[in-house]
């Protein structure tokens, strides 16, 4: 959830994306060998996303960011590869998914036009051993958009959209009756169209920081 500089009640748009995900896996996909185990598995998730906001969803010959409504469904199919070392700590992780969005269901009208109808998503987490440094990398295709503003044809470039992590642990002092035994700076840049419900028109090329706890 973002908070905004400007007034607001908590948020002008928080987000909420509920769902059902069932994973599947057998023994045939689990391999176990003297230094890393790895295991295979698939996902089906349905989910809702939507902001809570009631105004209208497009104004002014634009997107209505402020109050403007955002709601949508989508069904999504994912691939994982896992490997695990022998202390049982993760060490690999890979995700391969696709997304499609449910149109007929809760879509604003003005999404056909400037919001994909399907995503491609590619990630891998790597944890590096020797500094203890957790990395992750997502690269998404955005399929079957036209435009990216009133008049202006979505190109190649512009579905593409990129993602970096990394988790760097620090430690942390003991305080009495307060100790975190699992502190990480967390750093984040993103690249292509905003994520963030009904800010997808915006472009973005941010850096993010902060800290975090359970970062696998």
């Amino acid at each position: 959830m973002r908070q905004y500089t400007s007034d607001s009640s908590p948020v002008s748009t928080p987000s909420y994306n509920p769902g059902l995900r069932l994973y599947y896996w057998n023994t045939s996909w689990v391999n176990v060998g003297k230094e890393l185990h790895s295991v295979h598995y698939l996902s089906l998730g349905v989910h809702h996303y939507s902001n809570g906001q009631s105004g209208e969803h497009y104004t002014g010959g634009a997107i209505n960011t402020k109050d403007g409504s955002f709601s949508l469904d989508y069904v999504e199919l994912a691939y994982y590869y896992e490997t695990i070392d022998k202390a049982g700590g993760p060490d690999d992780w890979w995700k391969v998914n696709v997304r499609k969005y449910l149109t007929g269901w809760t879509w604003e009208s003005p999404q056909h036009d400037y919001y994909e109808k399907w995503l491609f998503e590619a990630s891998r987490k790597k944890r590096l051993n020797r500094y203890g440094i957790t990395t992750q990398l997502t690269a998404g295709y955005k399929h079957d958009r036209t435009y990216v503003s009133p008049g202006d044809n979505a190109s190649f470039r512009d579905n593409m959209q990129y993602t970096a992590e990394a988790f760097i642990p620090v430690k942390c002092p003991k305080v009495r009756f307060f100790h975190w035994d699992n502190m990480s700076v967390y750093l984040r840049w993103d690249k292509g169209y905003d994520y963030y419900n009904i800010n997808y028109q915006n472009r973005i090329n941010r850096l993010q920081a902060g800290l975090v706890t359970g970062n696998f």
